[in-house]
């Protein structure tokens, strides 16, 4: 249940919050842990490596809450195998797992070294080196986890998935269900672990650069081994901006797999169930060693994400949230947000408030819905506690646009949605008409059962003395000749619903008096006052 607010909740933290923070014990690094464990943990010598050959000269280190304690012996190992000038970042903007470019940007910081789980979004800015730690596997226990699993169906393809946690012993995984347990068909997942480019033009320019060739496997069937796989347009590859993809094999396709998970209950798991709701997820807790099937879990997230998008639908105030200023085309979708709510008719505001909870959101009472914009992890919150439903950029996509059907595909990434916008264009420009809407209509309210208006608001284009003029005049808006409101206010008309307005003026009501002899004196005392 959310807790009553008292009053206007400040919009910056105060910093309280996080110096009460909790953190979880199974979180913490084994402080037993002698230097020698601790600086593989941290990778140290290929941090050392990756910044003596890039030449980079500050570089920042950016730590979660619960590897923060390490951060004096990480900076101490590295100024001597290094000439670089560190900084550490300590709490995040808007999580600790994406890069927080804005405060690598204060310092500016060539490289961004970002130690613990990440979310994996390409940057959009700074060069990141992931450092995600060495974490313990118990490999015969997690292979027997998956062999129960799948014991009667062992033919089936498989694809394994893990937590950034545990990605150096995925492949020992592979190797012993493959060579000892008889698994022939499984795809092994992978991951970036870098992304050392300059600039992102720069970063961009070799993508482009590594486009497939003739030979690729997209035309002769077998893999191209010459491009790399993020870049390869092989139907077969599967791949990810977020620094995941897994290339599928021949003669199958993505619903043809089940998916196994090796890590604990997170937002990554989340992610991976709702992405991908046509396989059947399976999950291991190397925490626990207990493992469970996801899929019901997943229909229930999939219904609770539809009634949000209906939300979304009735609304006719949208609230844009920045939840990221680091991640890669971040802006384009914005702009891209601000069109299609521009196109539906709505109203739209926009908020850069960092890190969102209940009581900030709560300023905003006129916004109907909130859409974030953010890294895939941190998109998908459970609003129950909120005042106003939290959608997705594409939950809102799927609102507003009456010709899109969802089909169970669920998207985060901002530039798969810009990419499919551009073909549905493209696609529209060619002859392909896209269903015509009427603005005007009413359309039926799921939530409600009952027919709901759309409202007009004022064009954001529209100058003052277009807004004067318009105001003098009536517009008839339908065939039955009923009169409609030209202009609309989205802050005057929830203005008026309010039962207390502010102090009211009451012009020509208040008696005039004449002036009076006030008190005299200081606050301590005035000459009216008995002493004491």
């Amino acid at each position: 249940m959310s807790s009553p607010l008292t009053g206007a909740a400040p919009m910056a933290d105060s910093g309280a919050e996080v110096i009460q923070r909790r953190i979880s014990p199974s979180s913490l690094l084994d402080p037993t842990l002698s230097p020698v464990d601790r600086a593989i943990f941290y990778d140290i010598a290929r941090t050392a490596e990756a910044i003596n050959a890039h030449g980079f000269a500050k570089v920042a280190l950016q730590f979660p809450d619960a590897l923060l304690p390490d951060a004096g012996f990480v900076y101490q190992q590295l100024q001597v195998l290094t000439q670089a000038e560190f900084f550490v970042l300590a709490d995040t903007t808007y999580g600790s797992c994406c890069v927080d470019e804005v405060a690598a940007e204060h310092v500016q910081a060539e490289l961004v070294v970002h130690y613990g789980h990440s979310c994996l979004c390409a940057p959009s800015r700074v060069p990141v080196l992931y450092v995600f730690g060495q974490y313990e596997l118990d490999i015969l226990q997690c292979c027997r986890a998956i062999d129960e699993s799948f014991v009667s169906d062992k033919q089936r393809p498989i694809i394994i998935m893990y937590d950034v946690a545990y990605h150096r012993h995925a492949g020992a995984v592979v190797d012993y269900l493959s060579t000892t347990l008889g698994y022939q068909h499984l795809v092994l997942s992978r991951i970036s672990t870098e992304h050392l480019a300059t600039t992102q033009k720069t970063l961009d320019n070799e993508n482009s650069s590594q486009q497939p060739t003739d030979a690729c496997c997209s035309t002769t069937g077998s893999t191209c081994g010459s491009v790399p796989a993020p870049h390869c347009a092989c139907t077969r590859v599967q791949a990810s901006p977020h620094g995941r993809w897994y290339e599928l094999l021949p003669g199958t396709t993505l619903h043809d797999y089940a998916i196994f998970y090796i890590g604990t209950e997170s937002r990554a798991l989340s992610h991976i169930v709702l992405t991908h709701s046509q396989c059947q997820i399976f999950s291991f807790d190397p925490m626990t060693g207990k493992h469970c099937e996801q899929t019901p879990k997943n229909n229930r997230s999939l219904m609770k994400r539809y009634y949000l998008m209906q939300k979304a639908r009735d609304a006719d105030v949208v609230g844009i949230v920045v939840g990221t200023l680091g991640v890669a085309h971040y802006l384009e979708m914005l702009h891209h947000l601000k069109h299609i709510i521009r196109q539906a008719g709505k109203k739209h505001y926009q908020f850069v408030i960092g890190k969102i909870n209940v009581a900030k959101l709560a300023n905003f009472m006129e916004i109907d819905v909130f859409v974030l914009v953010a890294c895939p992890e941190n998109s998908l919150i459970d609003s129950k506690e909120f005042y106003r439903p939290i959608v997705t950029p594409f939950e809102l996509e799927l609102s507003l646009r009456s010709e899109l059907e969802w089909t169970g595909r669920y998207v985060t990434d901002f530039q798969q949605l810009l990419a499919d916008y551009e073909s549905q264009l493209d696609a529209h420009s060619s002859g392909t008409s896209m269903n015509a809407v009427d603005e005007d209509a009413p359309h039926f309210s799921v939530i409600t059962g009952r027919l709901k208006a759309q409202r007009k608001y004022r064009p954001v284009a529209l100058d003052d003395d277009s807004l004067a003029s318009s105001m003098r005049s009536v517009t008839l808006r339908n065939q039955a000749q009923e009169l409609s409101t030209a202009l609309g206010s989205a802050a005057g008309d929830y203005m008026l619903q309010r039962s207390f307005r502010g102090l009211e003026q009451k012009l020509g009501e208040t008696a005039v008096t004449k002036a009076e002899q006030g008190r005299r004196g200081i606050a301590r005392g005035y000459t009216t006052e008995k002493d004491i």
